[in-house]
């Protein structure tokens, strides 16, 4: 979006493969600590040319490309047309009143001008279109894309964000895209048209490429970054993941960027704007220009000489002899003008141009695949610079009023956790349809998984669309959780055979079970959707504290009553109550428990004590008077000392240090807006409300909490609560921290939560990328803001120093920033009335809905085998408690039957990253090898006892399949799986690896 503004198996094959598995099952697979010697896993040699961020690219070699010396500069003519799915009119108002029409327009024109050309890139709205055709557009548009004339680039349902999307979406919405493309038309993209995300990443280009899409351009490069590249002819360029050798080239994605800020007309011929708006044509043309070239005047000699002398400084920036021109701009080529216009205008240019030896130019209409076509003839993958890392954070004027587009990192957190919470319902879902082999809810499931899809897209998860197409999403989003929870209701009642209705019991969308006459007990079945053993704390509500909790066989399970908090009122009901236990599942396994009523309290359910001066709190709790501001909490691992709520400093009773862990609030005033964050004043403090409401701890067996207000003298009217959770039998040190933030009546804010230690971490602090591992980010030093060093964080934020090391995760993405050593900040949330001037109007940003955040912190020791240990991932530990929060388990209502679903073998190296059916004969696994961090002291081991390979086979015997790999997006088939080849794509780590089961 261009912000105008500013910015058969037979039988005997099967027996074989039950043989094959009991000769095999006592195989030993490598064992995943850091300790394994897996190739390419971390190279401290590996070489590059250009580091990269959002505020610098470092040159590590004197890469310099020399201007190209070839006769002709081939021009490549790019009509496209940017057409975001929801951003100021929702994505049925984009539709309406543009997209069918733009579609249309292109079959039409396309059909009648053989030699025009036309790229698309969002196939949420193809699909739309297709829905809607007839079968002779249909058969039309099929044929343009077969020969070349419209090209399908990117192939993914949209375009996405780069920045806070979590991989696996961005996963899912290639396989979608790419399917669409290849059930209808045929073929699959090899090229990618992404040039507006908010500064670019690089996951989305190595997924792509592992789709192969190994051709990309992008757009939005920080402007001063941009032109250092242009100095060093480095605007196309290979892109490179930490883990990757560079000895392999070729295996690494081409990117191009464009040459400006935007891909519009006017903003690309080349370096002069005014210059370039006199090519801009049709009524859709933005551009102010005092003239424009008109075909069939005396002027086409001039207007050809102004426009070769663009494009002659444009192979300036990229030494080559191959350029590509994008012709478009926002929803362009809806008018039946803007297609003649071009066309001819530009045909007449190129005719004159073409035909005269001096310009040494060939100017064609072409698609992005005609232009890295050209590369190919011309140019030497080899010739390229790697690139490692990312372009976060963006600016396009880092001088400017409004520089550094990381205010929607964090804006609107309700929206993110939404998304999150639905992504991993229906990453659940999927595995669970898999295996119970309920392959015919692909078409049910479909357009609730788009919707997933969709609001990847780079103005949809950012919360950068105006308030009423946001309202279209969250209703999306909300209507997609109903479908996928019901989905998921049937997969548990075939399992059970159960006639009578089955519901998920979600904790957090404030349902209880409800104890009456008519019911006194209730079993429930806990899914782990996990593939490693753990032990879950149970969460339930419940209106009566004489609760028994037992297994399937009869035994006791432990557990602890606890006061159920109302948020809204800050209030303890006097008839609700939190039930909590521990269950052990396996991985994937699901276990039943009987929740009964009893005439008293039982043995095994103990009731929490309560230390608070608050009134109206049930007495059946154990009440106790709060004598003083300070309070402890200890387990086996650690002791933490709190004052007024807040967690101030740990003990580590394995060594009896005491750690510095400070959680505290802090605000902006912030004149940003939903992209922008521009803070116009230092950070000031939050503290607790003393006055409005005292601190209230509760001890128990199982664990303890502490609630508190966090208030400011500066923002009257904030409303947050914070509840932190301490496990009584912990075998970590650390907490859970849960967030409630309501900031509706606040003006022009960024709330923040600031991590303090004495960790020696200077001016580094790692954010995860995606997901998929961890990168360091230094503190730039030149920067006027604190916006400037902002980064986005999907998942986690990790300081360390040479003996320590604290993760936070987190269950919804956010921006990070340590502003100094061993602080971590954390946007919480925000909201704005002004107009950061990149497309969205004053009060558009002003709504932000009271959210529920989860964190996860741990605090880990490390020792330091040698001093150039590259950080790239989490601890085993720390990865299991980030999986928590990002798959938790799933609790629904059940009857006593002996059916369920028993645990699956998995090696606790490899990452099962999704199962999920194509259509109604193939599904497909996509998995990864991790190699957990080796500085940390490992208090959980990665032992391996099961083989993969075996895994793939059972997996067939029970599917009666066969299984291929093939491409990330299932579109291509490669060899069929065997034990060599599947271990030597394990000894890439962090590779991203698929493959598709075939029923046969």
């Amino acid at each position: 979006m261009h912000k105008w503004l500013a910015t058969c198996f037979s039988l005997a094959a099967l027996f074989l493969v039950a043989v094959f598995i009991a000769q095999n099952e006592t195989d030993q697979f490598p064992i995943g600590t850091s300790t394994i010697k897996t190739r390419r896993h971390v190279d401290q040699q590996r070489f590059v040319d250009i580091k990269v961020t959002g505020n610098e690219a470092s040159f590590q070699t004197q890469y310099n490309r020399s201007q190209q010396t070839n006769t002709t500069l081939n021009v490549f003519l790019v009509f496209h047309s940017h057409t975001d799915p929801g951003w100021l009119r929702t994505f049925n108002e984009y539709f309406d009143e543009k997209v069918q029409k733009i579609l249309d327009l292109a079959v039409d024109f396309l059909t009648l001008h053989s030699d025009a050309k036309f790229i698309w890139s969002e196939m949420s709205f193809l699909s739309e279109w297709w829905d809607g055709a007839n079968s002779t557009r249909k058969e039309q548009m099929v044929r343009l894309v077969q020969n070349g004339q419209l090209e399908l680039s990117g192939g993914t349902w949209v375009m996405s964000d780069e920045a806070i999307t979590h991989f696996w979406a961005s996963i899912d919405n290639i396989i979608e895209g790419h399917n669409f493309v290849q059930d209808n038309f045929k073929v699959r993209p090899t090229t990618s048209w992404s040039v507006d995300p908010f500064g670019h990443g690089s996951t989305m280009p190595y997924l792509l490429n592992q789709a192969g899409v190994d051709q990309l351009v992008v757009g939005r490069l920080s402007k001063h970054v941009k032109e250092e590249m242009i100095r060093h002819g480095a605007l196309k360029f290979l892109w490179s993941e930490p883990w990757n050798n560079q000895s392999h080239k070729r295996r690494l994605p081409l990117i191009s960027s464009l040459p400006r800020t935007y891909y519009t007309t006017a903003d690309s011929c080349g370096p002069d704007g005014q210059i370039c708006c006199q090519f801009d044509f049709g009524p859709s043309a933005r551009s102010d220009c005092f003239q424009r070239f008109k075909h069939g005047n005396d002027s086409t000699a001039v207007f050809a000489k102004k426009l070769v002398n663009q494009y002659r400084k444009l192979q300036t920036y990229y030494r080559s002899n191959s350029l590509l021109v994008p012709i478009g701009d926002d929803f362009f080529f809806s008018n039946p003008k803007d297609w003649t216009e071009n066309y001819d205008n530009y045909k007449a240019l190129m005719t004159y141009i073409n035909s005269h030896e001096e310009f040494n130019m060939k100017i064609q209409f072409g698609t992005v695949a005609d232009y890295f076509n050209s590369l190919k003839v011309t140019e030497k993958k080899d010739v390229y610079p790697v690139v490692d890392g990312d372009f976060f954070p963006y600016t396009e004027d880092m001088d400017g009023a409004f520089p550094y587009w990381t205010g929607y990192y964090g804006h609107r957190p309700f929206f993110k956790k939404l998304e999150r919470i639905v992504q991993n319902q229906l990453r659940r879902l999927d595995y669970l349809l898999v295996r119970s082999q309920m392959y015919n809810s692909v078409a049910t499931l479909s357009p609730h998984r788009r919707t997933v899809s969709l609001v990847q897209h780079h103005d949809a998860i950012t919360a950068t669309s105006r308030p009423h197409v946001m309202t279209d999403y969250e209703d999306r989003l909300f209507n997609a959780s109903i479908h996928v929870q019901k989905l998921e209701a049937e997969v548990w009642a075939r399992r059970m055979r159960d006639s009578e209705n089955i519901t998920i019991l979600f904790y957090q969308n404030g349902r209880e079970i409800v104890f009456d006459d008519q019911l006194k007990g209730l079993w429930l079945t806990i899914y782990n959707p996990r593939t490693f053993t753990v032990n879950e704390l149970i969460k339930v509500r419940v209106n009566n504290p004489n609760i028994s909790v037992k297994a399937y066989n009869g035994k006791s399970i432990n557990a602890q009553i606890l006061p159920y908090l109302n948020i809204d009122e800050w209030k303890f009901s006097p008839d609700i109550y939190e039930l909590v236990f521990y269950v052990e599942l396996q991985g994937l396994e699901s276990r039943k428990v009987f929740v009964e009523v009893t005439q008293k309290l039982v043995e095994s359910t103990t009731i929490s004590t309560v230390f608070s001066d608050e009134q109206g709190l049930s007495q059946t709790l154990l009440i106790q008077p709060l004598d003083n501001e300070t309070f402890t909490f200890e387990n086996s691992e650690m002791e933490v000392s709190m004052e007024n709520g807040y967690v101030k400093r740990i003990i580590n009773k394995h060594t009896g240090k005491e750690e510095v862990l400070d959680v505290s609030y802090g605000f902006y005033t912030d004149m940003g807006g939903a992209y922008v964050f521009a803070p116009i004043s230092k950070e000031k403090e939050i503290e607790v409300n003393k006055t409005l409401a005292s601190p209230i701890y509760v001890t128990g067996s199982l664990i303890s909490r502490a609630y508190s207000h966090v208030r400011s003298d500066f923002i009257s009217k904030l409303n947050t609560h914070q509840v932190f959770e301490f496990e009584s039998k912990s075998e970590h040190i650390g907490f859970s921290l849960e967030l409630y933030s309501n900031v509706e009546e606040v003006n022009d804010a960024t709330v923040v939560m600031n991590v303090n230690t004495k960790i020696e971490s200077g001016d580094s602090v790692y954010s995860d990328v995606n997901g998929m591992y961890l990168r360091e980010r230094t503190k730039y030093e030149h920067a006027s803001t604190p916006s400037a060093n902002y980064y986005p964080a999907a998942t986690s934020v990790m300081i360390q120093d040479k003996s320590s090391r604290l993760t936070v995760a987190f269950a919804q993405p956010t921006g990070i920033h340590s502003p100094k050593s061993g602080q971590i900040q954390l946007v919480v949330d925000r909201i704005l009335s002004g107009d950061d001037g990149k497309g969205l109007s004053y009060e558009d940003a002003a709504y932000t809905e009271p959210a529920r955040l989860k964190y996860r912190f741990r605090w880990e020791e490390r020792y330091i085998t040698h001093s150039n240990m590259t950080t790239l991932y989490h601890s085993h530990s720390t990865h299991k408690a980030l999986a928590s929060l990002l798959l938790p388990v799933s609790i629904h209502n059940s009857q006593k039957s002996e059916r369920k679903f028993d645990s699956l073998a998995w090696p606790c190296d490899v990452e099962m990253i999704n199962v999920r059916y194509l259509n109604s004969t193939r599904f497909s696994m996509s998995f990864r090898k991790l190699v957990y961090d080796g500085s940390v002291v490992h208090l959980e081991k990665c032992q391996q006892n099961v083989d993969l390979y075996t895994v793939i086979l059972r997996w067939m015997a029970k599917h009666r399949s066969r299984a291929y790999f093939s491409n990330l997006a299932t579109t291509k088939l490669f060899n069929s799986v065997t034990a060599h080849e599947l271990h030597l794509k394990l000894d890439n780590a962090f590779d991203v690896h698929t493959i598709v089961f075939i029923r046969v």
